[in-house]
């Protein structure tokens, strides 16, 4: 004799996790009815897994009353320094959306299941299978919606980190770029100054514009040493100021010739100033001297 393997408690706890989902145990459509079983139970898995997966994603992009209060701990926030933050951010959001991808098309596969011929080619277990089949797209459409909600709303958390992220350090970054251009146009606009000078005291200085008279060791100054290191530099700095100017017109702005306007302007600060510090010799009047 062959044991009965008909065990009526093990059927009666298959029923009870099947209505648990809203199943019926119909005996035509038991294996369907087992199959959406299985299906709703790794659903139900994976949203768990999801849920695990917000929940570190919560401790990642979480931010508290006590963290605003705390000044390095809100620079940490809206600087990146060593980039971690915003790989971090890169790898939720990609998470993020895999997630709500993955939800969205979960739901529309179990439809086109109900929806197949291989099911209506079964009529006397069409209507039952219906039954099941619309249970199981109601129970995981309950809990996806849920899952989703929660990543749709953690998606906006992150993308506002991120946002603030960027934002403060395009904004620091451009605060050293206009360091540094001003920086850049003080240099250029010194090397201009000098630049003239310079260059003709080398070429004044050159052997062959030094020789001697003969028979008196003396070096003659040449006729236009003087003039030069005065038309020179007079030259270049109007050429300087006319590319300036151009460049500015066809830029919209004027970023060097309002450069030189205030090097101008505190230059003739300075020279005033040394002139006043300067004694003066008193000047002669038409008075007698009270010495005899």
């Amino acid at each position: 004799m062959f044991t009965d393997t008909y065990n009526t408690d093990r059927v009666e706890g298959v029923r009870a996790s099947w209505e648990r989902y809203g199943l019926k145990a119909r005996e035509r459509a038991t294996p369907i009815t087992h199959y959406l079983f299985e299906i709703i139970r790794v659903f139900e898995k994976c949203m768990d897994a999801w849920g695990n997966a917000l929940d570190t994603i919560d401790g990642l992009v979480h931010v508290s009353l006590d963290d605003l209060d705390n000044q390095a701990q809100v620079e940490d926030f809206m600087f990146d320094k060593s980039f971690d933050r915003s790989k971090d951010y890169f790898v939720a959001l990609q998470l993020l959306r895999l997630m709500d991808e993955w939800i969205d098309e979960v739901v529309p596969s179990i439809k086109e299941m109900k929806e197949n011929p291989i099911v209506e080619r079964f009529p006397l277990c069409a209507a039952e299978a219906n039954d099941n089949f619309d249970a199981a797209i109601r129970n995981m459409k309950e809990r996806a919606d849920v899952v989703q909600k929660r990543v749709r709303k953690k998606q906006e958390e992150v993308n506002s980190l991120r946002d603030g992220l960027f934002n403060a350090t395009s904004l620091r970054e451009a605060t050293k770029a206009m360091a540094l251009n001003q920086a850049i146009y003080v240099f250029t606009v010194v090397t201009v100054l000098f630049t003239p000078v310079s260059f003709l005291a080398t070429f004044w200085a050159l052997p062959f514009l030094n020789n001697p008279i003969e028979g008196s060791g003396v070096v003659p100054e040449p006729s236009a040493f003087r003039n030069s290191f005065i038309i020179m530099p007079l030259l270049t700095y109007a050429l300087v100021i006319g590319v300036a100017w151009f460049v500015g017109q066809h830029n919209g702005t004027n970023p060097v010739l309002g450069l030189f306007g205030e090097l101008w302007e505190v230059l003739g600060q300075l020279i005033t100033s040394a002139w006043s510090i300067l004694p003066h010799m008193p000047r002669r009047g038409n008075s007698r001297s009270p010495y005899p």
